[in-house]
């Protein structure tokens, strides 16, 4: 599959060291994922501060984001989210937000989507379901874990595949969608999604 393969470990390995040492090693590769109903892939990191702030986000993520050019989407983990003042416990009802406030916006689709929605595909038949299925995100752990859009939060089970074992969960296309819009309309500004979250989080 092509979300494991050397090349694209190459290129993830060689963004994640750029963004490090742009950052004097502030920021800290963490874990890529694929979104292939988005053809997208994210680049997630942390950042070696204990009190963050939303400006300084803003900073790291526009440094980030020059990094890898339009090879990759970036964002931070959740838990530095959190430290600015993210409220991830409403979850859906900030994602929804996100839907409707920045619902407009639109990102082309990244040199890897065709890809990676080849491996979504192979996933889909691998275990059964449909083709037209709608997948939001493969994480590429030990056991892969697929997520597909759908109505609700919910865990579909564990398949094994010649390839993995694959657990697989629905989540509201709503907030998938939401997510993603927030995601975009942050690069387009030049803002971090985290200051695009609070945005949102103080409409609710």
């Amino acid at each position: 599959m092509f979300i494991n393969s050397d090349a694209l470990l190459k290129k993830i390995q060689e963004a994640a060291d750029s963004v490090a040492e742009r950052s004097n090693g502030k920021v800290v590769y963490e874990e890529y994922i694929a979104l292939p109903y988005h053809g997208q892939i994210i680049l997630r990191f942390n950042l070696l501060e204990e009190h963050p702030s939303i400006d300084g986000l803003d900073r790291y993520e526009t440094m980030a984001r020059a990094c890898v050019a339009d090879e990759f989407l970036i964002d931070f983990m959740g838990s530095v989210y959190q430290k600015i003042g993210v409220n991830y416990r409403s979850m859906d009802a900030l994602f929804a937000k996100c839907a409707t406030l920045y619902g407009n916006e639109q990102m082309p689709k990244s040199r890897y989507a065709e890809l990676i929605v080849q491996d979504a595909e192979h996933l889909l038949k691998a275990i059964g379901l449909p083709a037209e299925t709608a997948v939001w995100e493969i994480q590429p752990e030990d056991e892969l874990l697929l997520f597909v859009m759908g109505d609700q939060h919910s865990a579909m089970g564990k398949f094994s595949t010649p390839d993995a074992t694959v657990n697989v969960f629905q989540v509201p296309s709503a907030m998938c969608n939401g997510l993603m819009a927030a995601t975009c309309y942050a690069k387009r500004q030049g803002i971090s999604l985290a200051r695009a979250l609070v945005m949102a989080q103080e409409q609710i």
